[in-house]
């Protein structure tokens, strides 16, 4: 007898409508590239901030990267500039 794992389904998110209440705090995108790069916050103190890869035409989340804290958000700024990824003010 055969042992089969089972698939687990991927839950497919969406960016906003997946994430009430979010505030964008910056917003980054890259030359020919088809993602967007968010640093959102739904925390109600403003202290975690969610890093998420966008795709850009249709807002679905390919990467939920996890979280930060606010005081990390320059270093992560400066290592986004470096990569090539260009802040866009919305």
């Amino acid at each position: 007898m055969a042992h089969y794992k089972s698939k687990k389904q991927k839950t497919i998110l969406y960016y906003p409508k997946d994430y009430p209440g979010s505030k964008i705090i910056k917003k980054f995108k890259k030359p020919r590239s088809p993602r967007t790069r968010i640093f959102a916050c739904s925390d109600p103190d403003g202290w975690f901030i969610d890093v998420l890869d966008i795709k850009t035409r249709t807002g679905e989340v390919a990467d939920d990267e996890g979280w930060i804290t606010a005081k990390d958000i320059p270093q992560w700024v400066s290592w986004y500039k470096n990569l090539g990824w260009e802040e866009v003010k919305d």
